[in-house]
């Protein structure tokens, strides 16, 4: 992948992530039009943008995130506390033998 296609595919996950469509599917359409749709680091670099934008709304977010708003104090989220429960069976039954 050339830096004109890195440029083109973050312009495009700039202007359609808040939107109400598909960024990823935009920039699928713009990877398999160029011709860098098989390469595994344009399928990297696609996620690691995505990753990016969500990233940096938790980080510009995090407050609202974090706080009740009826009260206004620092919470744990519920799915923070649930997470653990739940995620513990699936490291027992996917951990390699």
């Amino acid at each position: 992948m050339e830096l004109i296609h890195a440029i083109a595919l973050a312009i495009i996950e700039g202007l359609t992530e808040f939107l109400p469509v598909s960024s990823t599917g935009h920039m699928i359409i713009y990877s398999s039009l160029a011709g860098i749709a098989g390469n595994e680091f344009t399928k990297l670099y696609t996620v690691d943008i995505q990753f990016g934008c969500i990233l940096s709304v938790l980080v510009l977010y995090h407050r609202r995130f974090l706080t009740d708003p009826r009260t206004e104090k620092f919470i744990v989220p519920a799915y923070l506390k649930s997470f653990p429960p739940a995620g513990s069976p699936c490291w027992i039954f996917t951990a390699k033998s």
